[in-house]
This record gives structure tokens, C-alpha cells and sequence, in this order.
């Protein structure tokens, strides 16, 4: 007999792990861009993780996308780009730095003092070298998941802490500056107290089981506009009391209120509390749900909020709050009533209590306000000049302007500035206390308490309420924010908005979802808070004179020159004066110039990486091309990374930076939970790919392969059953592999100098299963190309376990059993041949080490003496030459008949063996009727096929021809004849050593 070689393993040899890995990852990636430095690359660009802590499974998935694009790029005859990256700034590392500093300043002082606090360049220096630490992990790790690139290099890597690109970074603020889309400016932003620093809305996560105390405040008209005077001369209850009713879950802001804000399109109500004979102002949509909190009310007035623009109140805290031995309180302010475009009536009362520091829409409405003033007073002229928002009825009392922040950067309430908007007393009685928590409650309890000190019949407080609601967290620390008032810089999002929407009509999207998600999210900004209050980061390098901001944009330029030849750190090192043109310094000596403390925001680090694909790409530049062919990542980065890169890019004048956006879900457990140690259902990549005490040793082409199996658009599962499946899904592929090399590798040498001498004779069931290679070809090719890369582990399974599995069948007597020059022979291992090629084709990009350890086993022969450059080095090196998916399809329908023949023979086999008739096919023979009347179709497929034996796998079959019939009517029975001891059938007359066809074989 012919033996198969037994030499490939049933199951990977992880000690050659290694060999395998170092030919098809880092050595492939310099061949490649030295051997093909001619083409246009193909650009992947990598989107940045944070160089914190080891790869967790979300880096995995993603990384392993990347790769199996990459490689099918490559596999294709295509040169790539692709560059690891890593974002190196950011509070977690500062973070991790501050606490290795004290250590170590614990370490050399014991206890003999207190903490002494690091310098802005110790922070730094301690920030870059943790940095630099995780980024080595990384690498290793990253290296473990057969990942092709030259993380070994800085110039094929790259981070963000790399003196080259924070040049670039910085030489991109100044365009933004030059152009005014960049500025600093008083406002409100995201604030996180445990950071101590501004956030980006990309910086927040939202709990939706956060508890806040809510409240309805009663705020007092004491001033009305014509419009509601007018609708009051004919009621009797004009004497009784009138109120402004707000709602808030904020009531710490209530420190700040500026203003009452209603919809100028609304319906309102004056409505009377039956109870107590108050009249409240409120949304005529919300009244039945307030009376369920206030009780009956009586209708008495329905007006629109621009009816009520003109009125006035008092606000809740004012200077004037002291409160005498005698229960008097000052004259308070009158505070106006706005009309704007963000309230709504679909909660609340349909009045919004406005604090210009604690809200975006609050100080845009304010804003707006002092804008009209101003166009009004320049009308008017300077008669008039000493207007401002709260011009209110002649004994009201102007409100203090600028706007204050009362809050800290603790988020705890500042004890001058909260003295300043509430008196001494209550601002005494606030200062300190965190807002969040006790600052809350002690304004309840102010306000409470007011109404009996003062001896007034006024209630400030209607009711209070705990509610679970949906409230953004520091995306970091998950602690919740705050919105507080500071001066930091900002990127106009608002004037690119438009350009930006128009450069992603020429992008494509995958899901195609994507694109109204990244749509939403650039809508939906105005500006974007740029600056950050800590060490660790790129500079802002901006002088201040007598404390405004040196734009000058010479200057601006000089800096970034003295930063180039000085490196960042010299910002907080030297002194001011050296980042000033010699010509100016003369000019700027009786001034007070100084440094500016921000860093710049992580997003816009990372969101200028695209402009290093200029440097690394020789095409990248033109004006038609965008940088990056492809963006991946998690469906988190539309919010992040996606947008930040889409809007740097169109503010430096590009189109968006990426030709396709790809987004993958997030990796949860078995059961759609998501990872978390606190669950204890996670699982490390490195834990799949080593193995741990509970888990075997998979390798990284089992990650790999889950990673390609999965629907990567949506959230992915996995956990020990998944990656169990995966493992066994690959090793049918492997086992597939395995039995091909053993009648076609590198043992048997069989492997014809010319192939195509083989096309002529190929059978029947050759041509079948070739129609089906090719057919996989062409599915797998498309797959890869549309990123579908479940459809190519779909097409590989189901080819494996279904036409080439059947084949084995088939093909196994011949292989085993014939003349090694058999022409059937050789055509079976022809078509084995191109199997093997075209499978190892189409798993390489998803298993590099299983179709490398395929690829070594064919070549290793000639291998060992052959150069790195040889085409045999890596299955990668060699194109992927697509084959014609309407190949061989003459055979099908012959092929169909012959198969559904042997689907009515393997069903009475079936029978024979459950009744014990017979134990194996090979016992049994077949008898065809074939009605000699019968189509065109069976008579070819009669004609068509050599074996139907072999076809059948049973010893021999019989044709028998029904007269005046076009039946086809199909009988097993068990064999009469002896097994042959040679080829197992039973086609052995009893007098004979072996059957006439062995006999034949053995003797030739």
C-alpha cells in the first residue's frame, strides 16, 4: 500500500511556536517593505491604546481585525502600512507617577516628614518612564497574538510622548489659532473633582443607576412684563402671591442661578394652589403631573413664555441674604426670565432654573442675553451704557457681573467667591462642603430653614425627591462630574461642523450605522474644551501678559522652535522670557509674562496621529487620498478617537483622514455580561494563548480564529465553551490539512512538475470538488475584501466538513490502493494539491502560524537551504492568485445525480448496519436499475463518472438497464465475496490471496 506521511502533528507543537511566528510577523513586515517599496501601501492606521497595565480581550479583538486585514492585503500582492501606536498622556499615568514618587519619597524619608509634592518635571519624567514600561509590555504581548508588524522598531511604531510628534501636534494648534479655531475663553465644562482637571464629553461615561436629590423651587416674581400685566387687571387674585416654579436635580447650582429660562412657543399657566392660595407659573403640559405634588389647582391665566420675557424674581441666594436679629433681610436683586430653545415640557414644570457657570445651555441663553444687550445699547447709544442683563423694575439691584464660579476645582464650594453670591452668613454655612454630597443638602436646608428665620411666608423649597437617573462620570476614576465655569482653551467644533459632515459623504462605513452615530456625535458638539490641568501632557505653550494670552502668532512660532531644539520639559524648566523673539523682549519688559500651566486634552494627542502618515506614506499627501485606507476600532471611538481625528483633520484643511471606518462591540462573558473584576468573568488574551491551570494551551490561532468567527459588529461573547469551539472548529481544519500533506508533502515527493497534464483527465468527482475550491475561493476573497471575516470561517467549515470531507471519502481507496503512476492517482493528488494550496490560502490571514507550519511542511525540504527572500520563506510572500469561480461547473449536474445516488445508498448502508447485516460500507454492493428511457442528465451522468464504487465507498456496484422505463431504482445487499487483506473490499474470489486489482498493483 501506498502509507500516508504522519509527519505534520494532530495538534500544533507549541515549542515551535516561535519559528513559525518569527517567519510570518516581524520578518515578514521589513521583507515586505523592502521587497515590494515600489507600490502604492495600503494603509491600516492604528488607533492608539493607553500605554497603561497589561492587554485585556477588547485590545485582542481589535488588534487581530487589524491583522487579518493587513495580511489579506498582503497575501493579495499589496505592500502595507502599519504602524503600532500608543497614547502615552493622560491622568492614569500621571496617576501611577505620582504614586511611585511618594513611594520613593516615603522610601528615602521614612517617617520623619510629611509628603513633599513633586515638581511638574519629576511628574513628567516618573510619567514617561511608566509609560515606557507598559508600552514594552504591550509590545510582548501584542507579539504573543502573531501580530505582523515591526514592533521592534521606533521608526514602524509610534507614541505620543515622541518628540517628532508633539512637534507636529503643536504645529497643528498654531494653525488652529492662526485661523481662530482655537481660543480661551471663560465658560462652563465638563469637571471632573477626582481629576481635578476639565473632561472632553469624550471623557464621560454615564451611570444609569446614579441617585440625586431633586427638588421644586419656588422662585418669586417680583417685577411683570407688560404682557402679563395687562392679563391680570380683570382677576382678583392679582394680591396673591406669584411664583416662578422650577425643577432641578442639581440643587448645589442653585448658588449660581442667573436667570429663569422658558420656551418662547410654549403654553403656560397661572395657576392657584387651592391650599394655600399661591399662584404658580408652569408649563400647561405639566400641570396635571404638579397637582399631583401641590394638590388642586385653579386655571386662572394660560399666556406663551414669550409672555413672560420682561418679568423678574428673586433669586434663591443673593449678597444681600444676611439676616439681622430682627429677621430683615437687604433688598434683593431682580433676576430676569429668558426665552430659550432648550427647554422643553416633557419633564420638569417647563421653567429651568439657569446658572450660567453650571450649564451649557445656561450660558449660551445667558450669553445670548448680554449679546442683545449689547447690539441694544450700541443702539442706543451711551445713554444707556450702563444696562445689563438684569435691568429689571426701578427698586431692582443690577446682578454682579462677571459671571462667578463658586465651585472649586474639588468640586467643594470656594469660600470668597461662594461669600461673594451669597452673603456672609449662608456663604459661611456653604464653604467647604463637597457639592455633590453635603453642598446639596446644606442648600436644602439654607433655603428651609430661610422662610421661618426671616419670618416670611415665602416657601422656597415645594418638595424634594431621591431619583435614579442617567448622570455622566469621569470616564477614569468613575466618580461623577460636575459642570463648572473655568477658563480653558477650546477648539471651534461649530465652524467645522459643516466641512466635516460633507468629508464623510466620502467615507465608507462598516456597519454602515456607523455613519449616522459619528454624524450625531459632530452635530451635537459647538466647541471642544482642548486644555487640561495637569503636568503630564503635551504643553499649551502660550505666554500670558499681565494675564491674557499672547497670541501673537510669531511668537507662537518661536516657542514651538525653542521646543523643538529643547524638547517639551523645557516649558516647565525655563523661564518665560527665552520663548520670546529677541526683537519683542524689549517691548515686553514692564509687563508680567508668564507660562501657561495646561496640557492639552488626550483626544486631540491622539487625534492628530494621522498627520504622521504623511512622513511614513509616499502617497499619503495627495490632496484625492485620505491618509489611512482604514480606521478600526470599538464602537466607543465615534465619541473619541473617530471624531477627534475627523475634526483636526478638516481643521488643517483636509478631508477626513480615513477612506473606510471600520467598528467592532465590546468583548463580554457567555452570557452578555460585561468583563469585570468585580463579576470575576474575566479572561486575559494571554491566558487563551498560554494557558493557565483551568484553561489549555490554545495558541494564538484559536484567539485568532474566534476573533474572525464572531459578528464583530455587535457586542462579542466569549469565555472557556467559546474559545472550546473555536479550538475545535480550527483543528477540523487542521486535521483537513494533515491528511491532504500526507498524500501530497514533503514525505512523498509527489507533487507534479505539471499540473495542468492532469486537466484532461480529471474525473468526474475531481471536477466536483474543484468547482467547489474554486467557488471557496472566490467566497473567501470576497469576504476578506468586504471585512467579513465570519463568512470566511463559515465557507472554510462548511467546505471542510462538506465537499472536501466527502471527497476524502471517495478518493481514500485510490490513494491508498493504486500504482503511485496511476492516472487517477495522480489526478487525485493534483486536485489534493490545489486544495491544500487554496485552504492554506484562505486561512493564512485568520491561523499565519497553522498556514505557516502548512507551508513549512510542504517547502521545509528545500527551506532549510534556501535565503529569508526565497518565495518559499512565507506562505505570504507569494500573491494569492484569485481562481475562476466558473471553473469545473460542466460537471455539476452529472455530479448532483451521482451524489444523490449515493445519498439513497449511504441511507440503506445505514439500514444494513443497524440490523447487523454488515458493519462496514465495504461489505456491501450496490445494484443501479436504470430505466433506459431515463433523461439526458442521468445517461451523462452515467457516463460521466469512472467508480461509482469508489463514489459509493462499497466494493462494487452494478448497472442494469429496465426496459420501457425511466426509473432509477437503487438495492444494497451484503457483498458474497471474501475481503481482500490488501484494500479491505470484498472483491476477492476465496481462491485468491488478494483481489485482481491489488493483485495487478502488487506485481507491477
Amino acid at each position: 500500500m501506498v502509507v500516508r506521511d504522519e509527519d505534520f502533528p494532530l495538534r500544533p507543537d507549541h515549542a515551535l511556536r516561535d519559528k513559525y511566528a518569527a517567519v510570518t510577523t516581524q520578518d515578514l513586515y521589513q521583507w515586505q517593505q523592502h521587497s515590494r517599496a515600489s507600490l502604492t501601501p495600503f494603509v491600516l492606521h492604528d488607533g492608539p491604546p493607553y500605554a497603561n497595565g497589561h492587554l485585556h480581550m477588547g485590545h485582542a479583538l481589535n488588534k487581530i481585525l487589524k491583522d487579518i486585514i493587513n495580511r489579506y492585503h498582503l497575501s493579495i500582492g499589496e505592500r502595507i502600512h502599519y504602524h503600532p501606536g500608543w497614547d502615552c498622556h493622560g491622568l492614569p499615568i500621571e496617576l501611577k507617577a505620582l504614586k511611585a514618587l511618594a513611594d520613593c519619597d516615603r522610601g528615602v524619608r521614612g517617617d520623619r516628614g510629611n509628603d513633599t509634592t513633586p515638581t511638574p518635571t519629576q511628574v513628567r519624567h516618573a510619567a514617561r518612564a511608566t509609560a515606557l514600561s507598559s508600552i514594552e509590555t504591550q509590545k510582548k504581548e501584542f507579539a504573543a497574538l502573531a501580530i505582523l508588524a515591526d514592533m521592534g522598531s521606533d521608526k514602524s511604531t509610534y507614541r505620543t510622548l515622541d518628540h517628532s510628534y508633539e512637534m507636529r501636534q503643536l504645529r497643528l494648534f498654531t494653525q488652529l489659532v492662526r485661523d481662530n479655531l482655537a481660543y480661551r475663553a471663560f465658560r462652563p465644562v465638563y469637571w471632573s473633582p477626582s481629576s481635578r482637571t476639565a473632561l472632553a464629553e469624550a471623557e464621560l461615561e454615564y451611570n444609569d443607576k446614579h441617585k440625586s436629590t431633586s427638588v421644586f423651587v419656588s422662585f418669586p416674581v417680583v417685577g411683570k412684563s407688560r404682557a402679563l400685566m395687562e392679563r391680570e387687571d380683570s382677576n382678583t387674585h392679582t394680591h396673591a402671591p406669584l411664583n416662578l416654579l422650577c425643577w432641578t436635580t442639581t440643587p448645589w447650582s442653585l448658588v449660581g442661578n442667573m436667570a429663569v429660562c422658558v420656551h418662547a412657543q410654549l403654553q403656560y399657566v397661572i395657576a392657584r394652589q387651592a391650599s394655600t392660595g399661591v399662584r404658580y407659573v408652569l408649563a400647561l403640559d405639566r400641570l396635571t403631573a404638579m397637582q399631583e405634588i401641590l394638590g388642586e389647582m385653579e386655571v386662572l391665566h394660560t399666556l406663551s413664555g414669550q409672555d413672560l420675557v420682561g418679568c423678574t424674581y428673586t433669586p434663591p441666594f443673593h449678597p444681600n441674604n444676611t439676616t439681622s436679629d430682627n429677621n430683615t433681610t437687604s433688598a434683593p436683586p431682580a433676576f430676569p426670565i429668558l426665552a430659550a430653545n432648550h427647554v422643553s415640557a416633557d419633564t420638569g414644570t417647563g421653567l429651568v432654573h439657569t446658572a450660567a457657570s453650571h450649564g451649557h445651555d445656561d450660558y449660551i441663553a445667558v450669553q445670548a442675553e448680554l449679546q442683545r444687550q449689547k447690539m441694544e445699547q450700541s443702539e442706543q447709544g451711551e445713554a444707556h451704557a450702563h444696562d445689563n442683563l438684569h435691568k429689571a423694575a426701578a427698586h431692582s439691584h443690577s446682578h454682579p457681573l462677571p459671571i462667578l464660579n463658586p465651585v472649586d476645582e474639588q468640586g467643594r464650594y470656594d469660600g470668597s467667591a461662594v461669600r461673594a453670591i451669597c452673603g456672609q452668613d449662608e456663604g459661611s454655612a456653604l464653604d467647604g462642603l463637597e457639592c455633590l454630597s453635603e453642598g446639596s443638602k446644606a442648600v436644602i436646608e439654607l433655603l428651609q430653614k430661610r422662610e421661618h428665620a426671616q419670618g416670611q411666608d415665602h416657601a422656597w423649597i415645594i418638595a424634594t425627591d431621591t431619583i435614579t437617573h442617567r448622570y455622566p462620570h469621569d470616564w477614569r476614576t468613575k466618580q461623577p462630574i460636575l459642570i463648572r465655569a473655568t477658563s480653558q482653551w477650546f477648539a471651534n467644533v461649530h465652524s467645522l461642523k459643516q466641512n466635516a459632515l460633507t468629508a464623510l459623504d466620502a467615507v465608507e462605513f462598516v456597519p454602515e450605522n456607523g455613519r449616522a452615530r459619528l454624524e450625531a456625535f459632530v452635530m451635537g458638539r459647538a466647541e471642544w474644551c482642548i486644555s487640561r490641568q495637569r503636568a503630564w501632557g503635551v504643553p499649551i505653550p502660550v505666554l500670558y501678559r499681565d494675564g491674557e494670552p499672547l497670541l501673537d502668532e510669531n511668537v507662537l512660532k518661536y516657542t514651538i522652535d525653542i521646543l523643538h531644539q529643547r524638547g517639551t520639559d523645557a516649558w516647565w524648566t525655563d523661564p518665560a522670557h527665552d520663548f520670546v523673539p529677541e526683537e519683542l523682549r524689549a517691548s515686553l519688559d514692564d509687563c508680567t509674562l508668564t507660562k501657561g500651566a495646561d496640557t492639552m486634552d488626550v483626544w486631540f494627542d491622539s487625534g492628530s496621529s494621522w498627520m504622521g502618515l504623511d512622513e511614513g506614506t509616499s502617497t499619503a499627501s495627495t490632496a484625492k487620498k485620505p491618509p489611512a485606507d482604514i480606521y478600526l476600532e470599538g464602537s466607543d471611538q465615534h465619541r473619541g478617537w473617530f471624531q477627534s481625528s475627523l475634526l483636526t483633520a478638516v481643521a488643517a484643511g483636509r478631508g477626513a483622514p480615513y477612506g473606510t471606518l471600520i467598528t467592532h462591540g465590546m468583548v463580554v462573558d457567555e452570557l452578555g455580561r460585561k468583563m469585570s473584576k468585580s463579576l470575576g468573568n474575566g479572561l486575559s488574551p494571554l491566558d487563551v494563548v498560554n494557558g493557565t491551570q483551568s484553561l489549555p494551551r490554545y495558541g494564538p490561532d484559536v484567539l485568532r480564529f474566534w476573533a474572525a468567527s464572531v459578528e464583530y459588529t455587535k457586542d462579542v461573547p466569549i469565555g472557556p465553551t467559546i474559545i472550546a469551539q473555536s479550538a475545535d472548529s480550527l483543528r477540523k481544519i487542521r486535521n483537513a490539512a494533515r491528511f491532504m500533506l500526507g498524500n501530497v508533502g514533503s514525505g512523498m515527493r509527489e507533487r507534479t512538475e505539471h499540473n495542468h497534464d492532469h486537466e484532461h483527465a480529471l474525473a468526474l468527482m475531481d471536477k466536483w470538488l474543484l468547482h467547489h475550491l474554486h467557488t471557496l475561493d472566490s467566497a473567501c476573497r470576497d469576504a476578506y475584501a468586504q471585512h467579513s471575516f465570519s463568512r470566511v470561517t463559515h465557507a472554510l467549515l462548511s467546505f471542510t466538513s462538506g465537499p472536501l470531507a466527502t471527497y476524502f471519502e471517495m478518493a481514500k481507496d485510490t490513494l491508498y490502493n493504486e500504482r503511485q503512476e496511476d492516472r487517477g492517482r495522480r489526478c487525485v493528488v493534483h486536485v489534493l494539491e490545489r486544495t491544500l494550496d487554496t485552504l492554506t490560502r484562505a486561512v493564512a490571514p485568520i491561523a499565519p502560524l497553522l498556514a505557516e507550519e502548512i507551508h513549512c511542511h510542504r517547502h521545509g525540504a528545500e527551506r532549510d537551504n534556501e535565503k529569508e527572500t526565497d518565495t518559499h520563506a512565507s506562505v505570504f510572500a507569494t500573491p494569492w492568485i484569485p481562481l475562476d469561480a466558473a471553473a469545473y461547473e460542466d460537471a455539476l449536474q452529472s455530479a448532483d445525480v451521482v451524489l444523490s445516488w449515493r445519498d439513497d445508498v449511504l441511507a440503506q448502508l445505514e439500514k444494513l448496519r443497524s440490523d447487523k447485516v454488515i458493519k462496514t460500507s465495504l461489505e456491501a454492493t450496490v445494484d443501479i436499475h436504470v430505466g433506459a428511457e431515463c433523461n439526458d442528465v442521468v445517461k451523462k451522468a452515467i457516463h460521466s463518472i469512472d467508480s461509482f464504487a469508489k463514489a459509493f465507498v462499497v466494493s462494487s456496484v452494478q448497472l442494469h438497464t429496465i426496459k420501457n422505463s425511466n426509473d432509477v431504482k437503487i438495492s444494497v445487499q451484503k457483498s458474497g465475496q471474501e475481503k481482500c487483506p490488501r484494500c479491505w473490499s470484498f472483491n476477492r474470489p476465496s481462491q485468491e490471496a488478494l483481489c485482481r486489482r491489488c493483485t495487478t498493483v502488487v506485481q507491477n
